[in-house]
């Protein structure tokens, strides 16, 4: 049981360090108008309340993708394949559902995107950053995420065996 505490626990800081958008403050949203980052983020003029909504949906959505990931690439850890090679078959296991629900959240907005119909326009900054945040997500699912756990992961291993060595030394 406690193993599979400090499993969920892992998870967790992976998962956050994974999502820097993870907080988005007023401070940061007027930063981000005074400097006009515009390009980088999309239209500052377009940071409002209805697109911040889009950057919830966004972060709830790549925070259950990459918990699902990672429950995947554990599984594989259970069963005794190497790191990379969990990582590897974790994300194969995965990746068509990942692609499909980043696509399907894509092309459930594009309407608004194009500002097609009735409420186009006041929607079309939540359209605007589910798109982003879906591609954003996908890269760090399927990227970065596998990279840090990957880095944590061998840390993890190359201190266990500090430990071994060291009780080895001090018993003998």
């Amino acid at each position: 049981m406690r193993g599979n505490c400090n499993r969920i626990a892992h998870m967790r800081h992976v998962v956050e360090a994974a999502q820097p958008q993870g907080i988005v403050s007023e401070h940061m949203i007027e930063v981000l108008r005074k400097r006009k980052v515009g390009p980088v983020i999309g239209d500052a003029d377009q940071l409002n309340a209805v697109s911040l909504i889009g950057i919830v949906v966004m972060i709830g959505m790549a925070d259950n993708e990459a918990v699902v990931k990672l429950d995947a690439i554990h599984r594989f850890r259970d069963l005794g394949y190497p790191i990379d090679e969990a990582i590897f078959r974790g994300g194969h296991k995965r990746l068509r559902a990942i692609t499909m629900t980043t696509f399907t959240a894509i092309a459930g907005v594009i309407p608004l995107v194009l500002n097609l119909g009735s409420g186009g326009a006041l929607y079309q900054p939540l359209a605007a950053a589910v798109i982003g945040g879906s591609i954003t997500q996908l890269a760090v699912t399927f990227f970065l995420m596998p990279a840090l756990y990957a880095a944590i992961e061998r840390r993890k291993e190359r201190l266990a065996l500090r430990r071994a060595a060291a009780q080895e030394v001090v018993i003998a």
